[in-house]
């Protein structure tokens, strides 16, 4: 009895330091993601003060880029030709439910 006792024991030290092996990863991957998310935050907040951006437009009067124009067409054609449509929050909710049961 008292062997299969340490055989307890040890087994459970083994999963202890297994699950505190997983735990040091995944916080290290944490601190990780956590330090490129605010990286490029502050990649980010430069590039929208740069002198450039702070020129002191309206909304209306910045063009917006060209793939943005292509990406809506697109959309547009697809809502026109009725390969894609629209519906309301509640019956796309339960559409959703409905993919994931």
């Amino acid at each position: 009895m008292a062997n299969t006792l340490n055989e307890v024991e040890l087994l459970e030290q083994r999963i202890a330091a297994l699950d505190n092996k997983a735990f040091m990863q995944l916080r290290e991957w944490f601190v990780e993601f956590e330090q490129n998310r605010w990286r490029v935050k502050s990649a980010i907040d430069v590039s929208l003060c740069s002198p450039e951006t702070l020129s002191h437009q309206t909304p209306n009067e910045i063009e917006p880029p060209e793939w943005h124009g292509q990406i809506l067409a697109e959309r547009k054609r697809l809502v026109e030709s009725g390969e894609v449509g629209f519906s309301d929050w509640e019956t796309a909710k339960q559409e959703i439910q409905n993919r994931i049961r």
